[in-house]
């Protein structure tokens, strides 16, 4: 069967719970094209990863990209977001 048309999906929302610490360093490096809720669940998964607390992400270009956006769309985070 061929399919002629792809449907855009309703809700396309990256899912960082199946996705490595790396892999989530590069989707954050695109962060102005993701929602807010994406980019929070983004860093709390990140954290989740680094268990010993071996790496400083606050030096880190990605992720502060993702940081930095989150502090301009403070006005649009829900008090979920913000906890």
């Amino acid at each position: 069967m061929r399919i002629k048309e792809q449907r855009t999906p309703i809700k396309d929302i990256v899912d960082f719970k199946q996705m490595g610490g790396n892999e989530i360093l590069l989707n954050l490096d695109n962060s102005e094209n993701l929602m807010t809720s994406e980019i929070v669940n983004g860093l709390i998964e990140l954290q989740k990863r680094d268990k010993k607390n071996q790496f400083d992400f606050t030096k880190n270009p990605f992720a502060m990209k993702a940081v930095q956006l989150l502090q301009q769309r403070v006005g649009l985070l829900s008090s979920k977001h913000v906890l």
